[in-house]
């Protein structure tokens, strides 16, 4: 997550976009303010600043979510990358996205209040490039969980605690969860102006 928060920082202010900012809340009422920022990478490149965002060549953009507490503490990150596609969606263009999130504290309920954000800012970006924008969504937690217990020397209380994330995240992002992921993936359509 400090990498994610280094590359914003590091970056000369011109090639760091402001994107919105949105107010959410977790259930328990901690008020979170998730700040969003874009790169164009193509920007960064030919400015020779590629060696400041780790896959500099991945997608065209890059957006960064740094959610933070009411004191100012980052608890969340969500980075992104965008990937300009011609037929993406039915034969149009689109954007694909593909990003990961890290929480600080997991099982704080934190999650799901910068998934939220997230999804305000993919219908903002949808609407901004008036184009669909299609998030795809990866089982990575699974992955490893699996690789775990094919592991013979690695302790049950770590598969317990990953099983339980699992079930956690089969909670937002599998089918029927609380984000609406349809066959891995979710598509925000523009909204007309």
């Amino acid at each position: 997550m400090l990498r994610d928060l280094e590359v914003l920082s590091a970056l000369p202010e011109e090639y760091v976009h402001k994107g919105p900012t949105f107010d959410v809340e977790t259930k328990d009422g901690v008020k979170l303010k998730c700040e969003n920022y874009i790169l164009n990478l193509e920007q960064c490149t030919d400015a020779g600043l590629a060696h400041l965002v780790q896959n500099a060549f991945v997608g065209g953009e890059r957006a960064y979510l740094v959610a933070k507490d009411e004191s100012g503490r980052v608890v969340g990150t969500r980075v992104s990358s965008l990937f300009h596609e011609r037929r993406i969606a039915r034969g149009k263009e689109g954007i694909l996205v593909k990003s990961k999130i890290k929480i600080v504290e997991k099982g704080q309920g934190l999650a799901w209040p910068v998934e939220q954000s997230f999804q305000l800012f993919l219908q903002f970006y949808a609407d901004t490039k008036k184009m669909p924008v299609i998030w795809k969504i990866e089982n990575q937690n699974l992955e490893k969980l699996e690789e775990y217990r094919e592991k013979i020397d690695v302790d049950p209380e770590v598969i317990r605690s990953m099983e339980e994330e699992q079930r956690r995240w089969q909670a937002l992002y599998g089918e029927g969860g609380k984000l609406g992921v349809m066959n891995g993936k979710k598509v925000f359509q523009p909204k007309s102006v």
